[in-house]
């Protein structure tokens, strides 16, 4: 992190130290409370009132500007994109025909959101990402910042990809030697 970066992180921390604004600060214990309890409060480190949804908004936009966004948001924001595009061509055209699209959609989209995980298995599956990462990283995941846990997440996956690719070359030679 260059020197200006870190001047700038540094302001922003002093003026708005009351809420987590940067993925950087973050504790990725409290990142996970808010996805499992859908609690904001987790944004605060101390009592106050503060803009806790322009924060969240925030702290998503970083995640999605450094990390991409998964699967599962892309198509449900393709299908909230289209559903728009729906609604304004039939205040547009005065067509009536696009409210059996605009019901499709919004059926679409209830389907995704029911497709989400429960409160469980999200817990599960946030215990898993720790002791993996713990693992691997010979660290203590749950002391990371948000950034950091997810960028040692995206690591672990590129190494279990490459060691995946590694082990099916090393399978494919075993077989193609047997057949001579």
């Amino acid at each position: 992190m260059d020197f200006v970066t870190g001047l700038a992180r540094y302001i922003t921390r002093r003026s708005n130290h009351s809420v987590y604004e940067d993925i950087r600060d973050l504790p990725i214990t409290s990142y996970h409370r808010i996805i499992e309890d859908n609690d904001l409060e987790w944004l605060k480190r101390k009592k106050c009132k503060a803009d806790l949804e322009g924060a969240w908004d925030k702290i998503n936009g970083q995640l999605v500007d450094a990390f991409g966004a998964s699967e599962s948001f892309e198509n449900l924001f393709k299908k909230l994109k289209t559903l728009q595009i729906y609604e304004i061509k039939r205040i547009v055209e005065d067509n009536e025909s696009y409210t059996t699209k605009i019901n499709i959609t919004k059926r679409d989209i209830e389907g995704l959101k029911e497709k989400r995980l429960s409160n469980s298995e999200i817990q599960r599956l946030h215990a898993d990402q720790h002791r993996m990462i713990t693992q691997w990283t010979g660290r203590d995941s749950r002391t990371l910042s948000t950034y950091e846990f997810f960028n040692d997440l995206q690591r672990y996956e590129e190494y279990v990809k490459k060691e995946e690719i590694e082990k099916a070359k090393l399978g494919f030679k075993k077989r193609g030697s047997k057949m001579r």
